[in-house]
């Protein structure tokens, strides 16, 4: 596996929006019970009594509220997912039994292709890879990694004039640095300024004279 490479099942914490994918986890309870879920389309029928459902607001309980937002949410993370996919922002490979060596599975194929996370798998009606391996393309990673650089310069200076909450920096961060700066690169610079081994002080204690 390349140095840039991960297997589909560590998709989530690296190609999702962060926000969601945790909202989705404390749904769920765990991230054992969360990928199975995210691996298994919908049923038409399903998605009809669901968007039913959504249109009676007055027949909704507890329980169907949070059925609902999981079924929203997990599909909205799997049809972004595979949006970067198909365009190409995000690269997979996997085994066919098609070919002999690793493949490139092409944008195009994910109109028909689901991702099972669980079995690092991409499978369509006719069509199965294995193995799914994932990646930036080349040049997305040199374009992240000038932009985390240049974010973790920012948070740098706006620690040093006191600020370190986070949601003020993210909305200031995206004013500074536009849509391009994703949620994980954001996080990444935020973790790599603002966080410090566990029970060492934030800042030095003054020296005693």
């Amino acid at each position: 596996m390349g140095n840039n490479e991960i297997p589909l099942h560590e998709a989530p914490e690296r190609f999702f929006d962060s926000a969601p994918w945790n909202e989705y986890l404390s749904l769920l309870g765990n991230r054992e019970v969360a990928l199975p879920e995210l691996g298994q389309p919908e049923p038409g029928i399903i998605g009809h009594y669901r968007q039913e459902l959504e249109r009676q607001p007055w027949m909704h309980t507890p329980s169907t509220q949070r059925a609902l937002r999981v079924a929203k949410l997990g599909e909205a993370l799997v049809t972004r997912f595979r949006t970067q996919l198909s365009k190409g922002d995000t690269v997979a490979t996997g085994l066919s039994p098609l070919a002999i060596d690793r493949v490139t599975i092409a944008g195009e194929r994910w109109e028909d292709l689901w991702p099972d996370f669980v079995n690092d798998k991409a499978k369509g009606v006719t069509l199965e890879f294995t193995r799914v391996r994932l990646s930036e393309p080349t040049d997305h990673l040199t374009e992240a990694g000038a932009l985390l650089d240049r974010c973790i310069k920012w948070m740098e200076q706006r620690s040093h004039e006191g600020e370190s909450r986070r949601k003020v920096l993210q909305g200031e961060a995206l004013a500074v640095f536009g849509q391009d700066l994703t949620t994980r690169v954001f996080d990444t610079g935020y973790k790599a300024v603002f966080s410090r081994p566990r029970g060492r002080p934030r800042n030095n204690p003054t020296q005693p004279k």
